[in-house]
């Protein structure tokens, strides 16, 4: 994508959540899904700002708060439930969000399917600070198992005015929750978020 000019030179780095890189039972797993992104502010993204060339003066605070704008974070699956936590919690930090096949958790496991008002309220409440000085792009695949879920939070979202100009959402048609969703979902994020200019 970079050779073909179809997006600027970018970093990326694929990270996970689970401890020692190793995959673990689904409750362990959930209970690892929030506090990554005190990884991500404590060692994740310090690394990458000091060891490569990249748009931070400094991994001094202020400096990764002026720099957010050439930042993203995505996800699938339980890693776009993470996505939804960083920007929760990071969003001081990174400007563009890529949650894919997941939806956000602050009220409650499965939120979006079961309280996508309360749910969005929450995504509302911490972006109001923030004047749509953020993007976020959501891709689901049409035939994806976690298609419910996901989708009645996203409705609710295109239901609020906050997010008209930062919040698209893309069904992908005949796309299901796999890593050839993942693939398509990638590449047209990333195009979104950094096209060649």
């Amino acid at each position: 994508m970079i050779c073909n000019g179809d997006i600027e030179p970018l970093i990326v780095v694929a990270a996970t959540f689970d401890a020692d890189n190793l995959a673990q039972n689904w409750s362990r797993s959930v209970e690892e899904l929030e506090p990554f992104h005190l990884d991500f502010e404590n060692a994740l993204m310090p690394y990458i700002e000091s060891h490569y060339s990249t748009y931070a003066e400094s991994i001094s605070k202020n400096d990764l708060m002026a720099s957010r704008k050439h930042r993203a974070f995505g996800g699938f699956s339980l890693g776009a439930i993470v996505t939804w936590y960083i920007f929760k919690y990071d969003l001081k930090y990174v400007k563009y969000f890529l949650p894919m096949s997941g939806d956000a958790w602050y009220v409650s496991t499965f939120g979006g399917l079961y309280y996508p008002k309360e749910t969005v309220d929450e995504i509302e409440r911490i972006s109001h600070n923030f004047n749509e000085e953020y993007y976020i792009a959501s891709f689901l695949g049409t035939n994806d198992a976690r298609y419910d879920q996901v989708n009645n939070q996203m409705v609710e979202m295109l239901k609020r005015d906050i997010f008209e100009k930062s919040f698209e959402y893309y069904r992908v048609k005949n796309a299901y929750h796999d890593m050839d969703a993942t693939d398509i979902d990638m590449y047209n994020g990333l195009q979104l978020f950094f096209k060649e200019k």
